[in-house]
């Protein structure tokens, strides 16, 4: 569901989740429902066109479905809530599973508004969440998307009220199960990987959400499970622009008041037509911010983690400029000492 306060459980849920739970504990998938489902065949499942971001016609179960391990998740292009932190969340995933998507597992995004998303629209989507070879945002007809969200169990009325899951399934297999994004990614490659044995091994395993996105490990901030859960698939924090800007050093950019408002309401400055706001939207492919729910004392730990971690990355560059200066310092004292 996209309603904020459902937007908010789940966030703060996952975060409370993960802080329990950066350690390997975390195996168990509350959100899973694993038992096989072998009915999902071609005698269940619709056999409709559907067309990509790029404008290539498939039939839905013989070219998208048979014989594939697939990833499904249900967006539209201008949901202001979940849809582009979900779509951020598999971006991630995406991300994880590497060269296996495309070849091994296949991802699918489906438009829960056809009318309006169209192609181009789902390309400029596409773009702006990097969407790679191997993962196709879809769309149709409305009448044939209503039949194929149907039969996946996605049978919401309302946009702003459609699920949030995603599917995993294996048609070879018939093994079906819907998984959750907003968890440890981890365990969702995981769970991917056990659909079948032929997907090929990753080549590593990541300790957890927070050492996969490149973070320094500072335990015991509330800021930080919120940052990974809600922030970290699409801002880095010292790696550079991801979706949206690298937050480093962000509280040196802007007032503290404008960042703690900003994230916990975007939408009211946004409406208010905030000129930052607008100009950042406008840098990053019109994507804005969604309203995640939080509290302006959920933001003020996020920008906390945040000014944290950019003061240890301060902190860290410093002390290599200096050991750099030193060993510049002892080589010059060398090659005038050094005897002719």
């Amino acid at each position: 569901m996209c309603r904020l306060t459902r937007v908010a459980e789940i966030l703060i849920g996952s975060a409370l989740v993960t802080m329990i739970a950066l350690a390997p504990a975390l195996a168990q998938d509350r959100f899973s429902n694993s038992a096989p489902s072998s009915r999902w065949g071609k005698d269940y499942l619709p056999n409709l066109p559907v067309i990509d971001q790029d404008g290539n016609t498939f039939q839905f179960y013989d070219d998208l479905i048979a014989g594939k391990n697939v990833i499904i998740s249900f967006i539209f292009t201008t949901c202001t809530d979940i849809c582009p932190l979900t779509t951020a969340r598999m971006g991630l995933l995406q991300e994880r599973l590497g060269d296996s998507v495309g070849r091994d597992v296949f991802m699918y995004s489906i438009s829960i508004d056809p009318e309006n998303d169209r192609p181009e629209q789902l390309k400029n989507f596409a773009e702006a969440f990097r969407v790679g070879p191997g993962w196709r945002l879809l769309t149709g007809t409305p009448e044939d998307i209503a039949i194929i969200r149907h039969k996946l169990g996605e049978r919401s009325k309302v946009l702003n009220e459609h699920r949030h899951e995603i599917l995993l399934g294996s048609s070879a297999g018939g093994n079906w199960s819907k998984d959750s994004v907003f968890g440890d990614i981890e365990r969702v490659v995981r769970n991917v990987r056990s659909l079948d044995p032929n997907i090929t091994p990753e080549p590593a395993t990541v300790a957890s959400n927070a050492a996969a996105a490149g973070f320094m490990e500072v335990t015991n901030q509330p800021g930080q499970a919120l940052f990974i859960k809600a922030c970290s698939s699409c801002h880095t924090i010292g790696k550079g622009d991801k979706i949206g800007p690298d937050l480093a050093s962000v509280s040196s950019r802007r007032p503290h008041d404008w960042l703690k408002s900003f994230v916990s309401r975007p939408d009211k400055v946004f409406a208010a037509k905030d000129p930052v706001a607008l100009a950042m939207a406008k840098k990053y492919r019109g994507l804005r911010m969604p309203n995640l729910g939080l509290s302006e004392a959920d933001a003020a730990d996020v920008l906390a983690y945040i000014d944290a971690q950019s003061y240890i990355i301060t902190a860290q560059a410093s002390g290599r400029a200096a050991l750099h200066d030193h060993s510049a310092h002892q080589g010059h004292d060398h090659k005038h000492t050094a005897p002719k």
